[in-house]
């Protein structure tokens, strides 16, 4: 793909719109990421709001636990759209917080953080209308086992709670494989699309994953990933540097929550 290249990850600035309306438009490829100045997905007074409301007991479970899809024998979605019995824990088996006591909800810091990561998903997705769109945290275990990106909010259908960073597994997710290549991926097209690609949803017909790096853009630190039922649906220069400003956004916080994960 040589109009988009396969640029460093240290770069700081790409021209997305001029990548996507130079010759051959947007092909699927692979391109580096960071910060260019667009509008935010919410804006400060909205986000205010949205995270200023009373939480009840069950708004806590929301933003703490969530249903996925059973998984095949390879590890990838069920066909079968069969729901896990039981959700996923992001706060206990991640987190560290023991969110079943509303005391502890309230005192903990990330409970603001991912009401304030829902706020965001949702202005993604109402703003780009993408059908599918949620946010992921590269997370390092201290037992020296592989890290892993965990869905920490989203805007959507049930979906995987977590995407191993593995080379094995990059060979089946896009979401690993930015994960650890530290390069964004369109896929304007599922049905011609060569590489590899996780189905969860056979709805979907194109995808804009993206990185979120460290401030000096040396690390990984988790993604953005963005699902459409329509093909060529990140064609659209605003939708794609929206969601790249989000990530340059989030990288500050998530570098602060890399140095005291509990994990």
């Amino acid at each position: 793909m040589e109009q988009a290249g396969v640029l460093n990850a240290q770069v700081q600035f790409l021209d997305v719109a001029t990548f996507m309306t130079g010759a051959g438009a947007t092909p699927d490829a692979a391109i580096a990421v960071p910060p260019n100045e667009v509008h935010s997905a919410i804006s400060s007074k909205a986000l205010a709001e949205a995270i200023s409301s009373p939480l009840s007991q069950q708004g806590i479970e929301a933003l703490y636990s969530y249903r996925t899809p059973k998984l095949g024998p390879n590890g990838t979605c069920s066909i079968s759209k069969d729901l896990e019995e039981k959700p996923f824990d992001l706060g206990n088996e991640v987190l560290g917080v023991s969110w079943q006591d509303a005391s502890v909800a309230a005192a903990s810091p990330h409970t603001l953080r991912l009401r304030r990561l829902k706020a965001l998903m949702d202005g993604l997705a109402h703003i780009c209308k993408v059908d599918w769109i949620g946010v992921y945290r590269t997370i390092r275990p201290a037992d020296g086992s592989a890290p892993f990106l965990v869905k920490e909010a989203y805007n959507g259908a049930p979906s995987r709670a977590k995407f191993p960073l593995t080379e094995e597994f990059a060979t089946l997710s896009n979401n690993s494989w930015v994960g650890m290549n530290g390069k964004a991926k369109f896929v304007q097209n599922t049905d011609t699309y060569e590489g590899p690609y996780y189905i969860c949803d056979a709805r979907v017909k194109s995808e804009l994953c993206a990185p979120i790096f460290s401030s000096d853009g040396s690390r990984v630190l988790g993604i953005i990933d963005a699902e459409s039922f329509q093909d060529r649906w990140f064609d659209q220069p605003e939708r794609v540097l929206l969601i790249l400003h989000t990530c340059f956004q989030l990288g500050s916080e998530f570098e602060l929550l890399a140095a005291t994960d509990k994990k």
